[in-house]
Order: C-alpha cells, then structure tokens, then sequence
C-alpha cells in the first residue's frame, strides 16, 4: 500500500496539478508527503561562449538565475506546505541542487510513488512540454511516477488503465494493484488488439487483478482495431473524464515506446489527464 509520496516541485502549471494530485492521494491513503525542490545549477553555470569583458556578465547572469530559481523554489514549496496542512496531510519540505532527475531519482529511494509535472523545468524559466527530468525519470527511475498535466482534467477518480499484456504493461498494471491506487476509484480497463476476443481477454484478466486488490467498480473495454492506439486511448479518456491514465513504458528502448507500441510522445505530449507510468 501506499505509504510514502516524493513530490518533486517547481514554479509551472503541471507542478500546480501535481501538487494536487499528491495530496488528494495521500489524503486518501493516509500517506506521508516529502516535497523537493530542485535547483538545476548545473544547467544555469553550464559553459558559454562570451566575448572578450563577457565573463562578468555571465557571472553576474548566473547569480540572477540562481536568485530567481531559489526564490521560485521557496514559492513553491511553500505552497506545498500550506495546502497539504490545509488537507490534514503530513507533508515535510526540502530544497536541493544538482541535476533534477539524478537529484529526485535519489530521494526517491524510500518513497513508494514520484509525482512530478509534465513541464516541470527547475532552473525558473518556462520549460518544454515535457520537460528534460520528466523524460530522464521516465528512461532510468525504477519507481512508478505520476506525470501531472499542465492543467486540471477530469475527474482523479475516475482511471483508465491501459494494458495490452505484455511486460511492460502488466508491471505498472501489478504495482498500481499494490499500492492500491484503483480502490475506491471507477476504473476502466482498456486493451486494443487486432481481435476482440483477445482484447477482451487480456482486459478482463487485468481488471480481475485489480479486483483481488480491493478495487470494486472495474469495468473493461476489448477493442479490434488498428488504429493508432495513443487515438483510441485519448478518445477513451475523453469519453470517460479519467483523471488519471495507467500505462506501461519501456525503459531498455528507451522513450518511444510504450503500452501498445510508438505512442509514447503523443501521450507524453497530448493526454489530457495525468500519467501513471512504471516500468
């Protein structure tokens, strides 16, 4: 079960939603918070060219950017602070330097879950759509994390899971199981295959694992069909609101690959609702 939730935070949108989506769940588990902030200064004292008498100026650039991200990342977790008290949720705070996924990936050693936003940048400017630590959790984290949307979508209990029997998929189908995260949520159970008697198979075996694990209201959709899948995914999350979206990823391949093949940047980039992704 869900005992202890790392929150990675820093001044975007999606760190807003994962702030939300952290203390909602270990609200609902009786969890523990610990919220990091991380400054990137590997990246803000990075080399640069400079021209001749340019060498000041970068210092002092430097000194401004690493003024700006400490001020964002007390912002930030201070916000944390104030609204996980506010949700009775024991919450403890800490601001580190370094590289951001090497930073969290360490203090996530005894936290069962890594929740972190899409877009989360930590050198306080505004960050890709997926940012560089997202992409590098996703590629060597060995714990499940939780990518949290730029902005609110749907409801957070209401989740899809989408399985399509191999290794992958059925690791982060048994490690939501474990923690319990499908209980007490209304769960959909999503498999695509080219026939629909296999579909609903796979579906309706993974929907009976999360039933053995306390999850009461699971419902599943087989579907034949050879489409992209990452459109009939977010075609099944907008027809059912899930806040939340379940999926395997494949770590030796790297980022593209994920759940029922090459949809891992359009769901990375494009899913609406937060992702739930162990490998």
């Amino acid at each position: 079960m869900l005992q202890k939730v790392l929150i990675a935070v820093d001044d975007s949108p999606s760190s807003d939603e994962a702030r939300r989506l952290a203390i909602a769940l270990a609200r609902q588990r009786g969890a523990r918070l610990h919220g990091i902030a991380v400054i990137d200064t590997p990246w803000i004292t990075r080399p640069m060219a400079v021209g001749i008498g340019g060498t000041a100026y970068k210092v002092q650039m430097e000194l401004e950017q690493l003024r700006t991200a400490h001020r964002l990342s007390e912002r930030a977790l201070t916000a944390l602070c104030d609204a996980a008290a506010e949700a009775g949720v024991v919450c403890n705070t800490a601001e580190k330097e370094g590289d951001p996924a090497g930073t969290i990936e360490a203090e996530a050693t005894t936290s069962d879950l890594l929740v972190l936003g899409r877009e989360a940048s930590f050198y306080g400017e505004e960050g890709d759509e997926v940012s560089v630590a997202a992409l590098g959790l996703l590629a060597r984290n060995a714990r499940p994390l939780l990518l949290a949307p730029s902005r609110p979508f749907g409801d957070p209990d209401r989740l899809l899971v989408a399985f399509d029997g191999s290794t992958p998929s059925s690791r982060s189908l048994h490690m939501l199981a474990l923690l319990g995260l499908a209980v007490g949520r209304e769960t959909l159970v999503l498999t695509v295959a080219e026939e629909e008697a296999t579909a609903k198979t796979l579906a309706t075996a993974a929907a009976e694992l999360l039933r053995m694990h306390g999850a009461e209201r699971v419902a599943v959709a087989g579907i034949a069909s050879g489409a992209d899948p990452a459109d009939i995914i977010m075609g099944q999350v907008q027809a059912s609101g899930a806040g939340i979206v379940a999926m395997g990823a494949y770590g030796r391949r790297g980022l593209r690959e994920m759940v029922f093949g090459s949809c891992t940047q359009r769901l990375l980039r494009d899913c609406p609702a937060a992702l739930f992704v162990h490998h």
